[in-house]
């Protein structure tokens, strides 16, 4: 909370409005840094022109960014697979006791799986930006989770402590791998700056409604281990995935058709999805 306050005071915009939301900061950027930190987003996409910030959002706009079919795939793979993360950060310290650790070490070693998380995300984030085959990376993130969560629910009821923790530890650390990739993703497939915006906002909803069902997966009727809700998450994470190959399906159906279409016909090259 106190860093999430002092952002507010210190991180600038943008190259069209540096300055932060509460205060006039303490980086002072001259215009030839904005005019460069401005190229180099340009570079980075052209549709994040000067002035995109700003730009105003129709109603209209928002109504046909709403029913653009081809990408809800996304938000339901989203909502499926991102609900498994909200029983596993509540409930992995209680289970971590169960194996008989007190409090405070099971707290303590419930972190380990975080920690991990972020070396798992990078390492896909790595993956997508080097094949630059985004759903591809989001799949093979989910197959990864789904794997550990099926094999989990088989053998931790008879290993060790260790061993379980050991489990407990890699779910945790693979349940969110795919999500920045998804993320960027879905933005990838925006053609204007104001309908990524709704679309990401809508990517989001998805994932909160998620995270809220997904608090009712561990029951206390279903202790010690869970296998009831290990369940559910597996045939969630099965959901979301499925989706999320259909989701890829859509695009690259989609851009085999507009490429035929444009060869035959000529004209201006046609925009693609990245699948």
């Amino acid at each position: 909370m106190v860093v999430s306050i002092a952002l507010l005071f210190l991180l600038p915009g943008n190259p069209d409005a540096p300055r932060p939301l509460l205060s006039p900061g303490l980086i002072r950027f001259k215009q030839a840094d904005r005019d460069a930190l401005r190229e180099h987003l340009e570079t980075d996409d052209e549709e994040k022109k000067h002035g995109a910030q700003g730009m105003h959002i129709p109603l209209s706009l928002v109504w046909q960014t709403v029913k653009h079919y081809r990408r809800w795939a996304s938000f339901v793979s989203t909502f499926a697979v991102f609900s498994t993360w909200s029983s596993l950060t509540t409930y992995t310290p209680t289970i971590i006791m169960t194996l008989g650790f007190s409090r405070v070490p099971a707290n303590a070693l419930a972190s380990v799986g975080g920690f991990l998380s972020l070396v798992v995300v990078f390492f896909f984030a790595w993956l997508s930006d080097k094949t630059n085959k985004r759903g591809m990376a989001v799949i093979i993130a989910q197959i990864c989770y789904l794997v550990i969560l099926i094999v989990t629910r088989e053998v931790h009821s008879s290993v060790g402590k260790w061993s379980r923790w050991g489990l407990w530890t890699t779910i945790n650390a693979f349940a969110i791998g795919y999500h920045p990739v998804h993320n960027s993703w879905v933005q990838l497939n925006c053609k204007d700056p104001r309908e990524r915006s709704i679309s990401i906002a809508m990517w989001v909803m998805s994932a909160i409604s998620g995270l809220m069902v997904g608090t009712q997966y561990y029951r206390a009727d279903d202790l010690p281990f869970y296998n009831k809700g290990l369940k559910i998450q597996i045939i969630v994470v099965a959901i979301g995935m499925f989706f999320a190959i259909h989701q890829e399906l859509v695009y690259v159906l989609y851009n085999r058709r507009v490429l035929r279409k444009w060869k035959e016909e000529g004209g201006a090259r046609p925009w693609l999805y990245t699948p």
